[in-house]
């Protein structure tokens, strides 16, 4: 969804009057199964039972089961996040008085959020912090360090005043600095063999980049160039699987008349 200072925000809909959703652990095995081998969800996820295990995280999260499989992702047995979900778990709730940017570069983010009760929590992530977390050399990061500076604010704010609502999940970064071998993801979830960089974690990280990168694209010419970008990865076909939905969406937008979009 745009909204009016030109930024695209993740919508989360009511299941029971937009979406078919199962009503049933079988009914959501039996789904898992056909969206397994239709090839839609790409090859981070290719097992039934691997694809079941994220409806049903998602189940509790209140999402349905499309948003699920496009937002969460497993990665040695825990249950990971995009930064932009997390977002959107957030504002949706009623304690959540507000949420906004405060400042963005490519050296920091800063937002601020106000909470029912608790009042403002202003929290900033840095470029010096990512060198120090030992991210900012990857390639992701490189190219869209607005971006991901943007999604490691919200992923840290999120969780610092909203624990109760994210239920334990973690962000990318945060599953990669716990795990002691970044290979030893479920093969269920992520075909390791099959990505040429041989990390889970990281695939998750550069994704959330994409998804940033997207939601923050002021024109065609950006679009294009996260297109090309994402080409050049060597993962490209597990990423274009977690963001096509979103990339579309945006790309649409942004080549839409104005008449159309006011």
């Amino acid at each position: 969804m745009e909204t009016a200072n030109g930024k695209t925000e993740m919508v989360l809909v009511s299941s029971a009057n937009t979406a078919l959703e199962p009503s049933s652990f079988n009914e959501a095995l039996v789904m898992a199964g056909h969206l397994c081998r239709s090839g839609v969800l790409g090859k981070a996820v290719t097992k039934p039972e691997a694809a079941l295990a994220v409806i049903l995280a998602g189940r509790e999260l209140g999402l349905t089961a499309m948003q699920s499989l496009r937002s969460l992702f497993i990665f040695e047995g825990k249950i990971g996040m995009y930064a932009d979900l997390m977002l959107a778990l957030v504002k949706r709730s009623t304690v959540c008085k507000s949420f906004r940017l405060v400042e963005s570069t490519a050296k920091i983010a800063t937002y601020e959020t106000d909470r029912d009760g608790e009042g403002k929590t202003k929290m900033s992530f840095t470029i010096e912090e990512a060198v120090t977390a030992g991210v900012a050399g990857k390639d992701v990061w490189k190219k869209f360090a607005p971006a991901m500076l943007r999604a490691r604010c919200i992923s840290a704010l999120a969780r610092a005043v909203y624990p109760d609502l994210l239920m334990g999940v973690y962000d990318p970064d945060e599953l990669q600095e716990r795990s002691t071998s970044p290979l030893s993801v479920s093969a269920d979830v992520v075909d390791v063999e099959s990505v040429d960089t041989g990390a889970a974690a990281d695939l998750a990280e550069r994704i959330e980049g994409f998804k940033a990168a997207i939601a923050t694209a002021a024109s065609l010419d950006d679009i294009k160039a996260i297109r090309d970008a994402v080409e050049k990865d060597p993962a490209r076909e597990h990423i274009k699987g977690a963001i096509g939905v979103l990339y579309d969406a945006k790309k649409k937008f942004l080549a839409a008349p104005k008449s159309e979009v006011a």
